[in-house]
């Protein structure tokens, strides 16, 4: 959608969901959100080629926040 649109992406980590939804758990426990940079995208319609190096930018940003 992103590719079509050329509207940013918005890197996201969540940290602390498996304990969120460990069974038995009880109460709430603390969850972080990480926000990154956007990631600005280029208007490409239906290039698969695009698609995939998104993909990987996209992947490489989420695992580089701590």
């Amino acid at each position: 959608m992103a590719l079509v649109t050329g509207a940013p992406l918005v890197p996201a980590r969540l940290v602390g969901t498996a304990r969120a939804l460990a069974r038995g758990r009880i109460g709430f426990p603390k969850l972080r959100v990480i926000v990154g940079e956007p990631i600005e995208v280029a208007r490409a319609r239906e290039d698969p080629a695009a698609a995939t190096e998104l993909t990987e930018r996209l992947r490489v940003a989420v695992e580089s926040l701590t």
